[in-house]
């Protein structure tokens, strides 16, 4: 087994460990953290969602699990930005990524039908006092604005 490395390898490893890159991470998953609980929607609209979301032991992704769906958000130091992983009950699944501007995340999705179609999105989730956030997109097919609130 060889114990070389190559300069990118190294360099990648340099850039991981940057002190800035370090600070941002650290400040972009602990304001991630205020999504821990149990959240959920109720509206005059008949929608009902139950949100769990949960860290995971490495400290470094959460899990947001609903009825319909699972999504993983992990930090990638490559972009200095969260990672979004989805896999819906219906076959569906996407990939996005968020980051942290001035107290909300801002992300974007893509995500595969199991008809073969592609959906995205832009959305923004930005916290209203410790025990609400709301959740705003713009899904091409249409507008939506979730409020959840701590169980």
């Amino acid at each position: 087994m060889s114990r070389t490395f190559s300069l990118a390898a190294l360099l990648a490893a340099l850039l991981i460990a940057s002190p800035a890159q370090a600070a941002e991470r650290e400040e972009t998953l602990e304001f991630w953290r205020f999504l821990v609980g149990t959240w959920t929607i109720s509206n005059d609209q008949g929608l009902q969602i139950e949100l769990k979301v949960r860290e995971s032991e490495a400290k470094s992704c959460f899990i947001f699990e609903a009825e319909n769906v699972t999504i993983i958000h992990g930090w990638n130091p490559a972009t200095n930005n969260m990672k979004i992983v989805s896999f819906h009950k219906d076959g569906s699944h996407g990939v996005g990524y968020a980051s942290l501007e001035n107290e909300t995340i801002i992300g974007h999705s893509d995500t595969a039908t199991p008809d073969g179609q592609s959906r995205s999105a832009d959305w923004t989730v930005e916290p209203r006092g410790d025990d609400q956030f709301v959740f705003k997109t713009d899904f091409k097919t249409g507008n939506a604005e979730l409020v959840f609130d701590r169980e």
